[in-house]
């Protein structure tokens, strides 16, 4: 059975910012570091002053929604997809 929760946390990412491409690695909600076996899509959304770079992501058989809010770098879960 798949559950699927609207979160909106603020969280810490570990990212690579290379060639103009921003590769989430790993994240940290809580006290639990969720370390991003792959990446399943990436786009932006543009807002009235700034840009929202978001993420779709697989941590084991788990899909997390996370952007990084371009006006403060501050990275979000939106919202998460748990398997079983």
């Amino acid at each position: 059975m798949t559950q699927v929760e609207s979160l909106h946390e603020a969280i810490v990412v570990r990212a690579d910012f290379r060639g103009g491409t921003i590769v989430p690695l790993l994240f940290r909600r809580r006290q639990q570091t969720f370390r991003i076996d792959r990446v399943n899509a990436v786009w932006q959304q543009r807002e009235t002053n700034c840009r929202r770079y978001c993420f779709s992501v697989q941590v084991n058989e788990d899909i997390f929604e996370l952007h990084l809010d371009g006006r403060d770098m501050q990275w979000w879960l939106e919202r998460v997809c748990l398997e079983g």
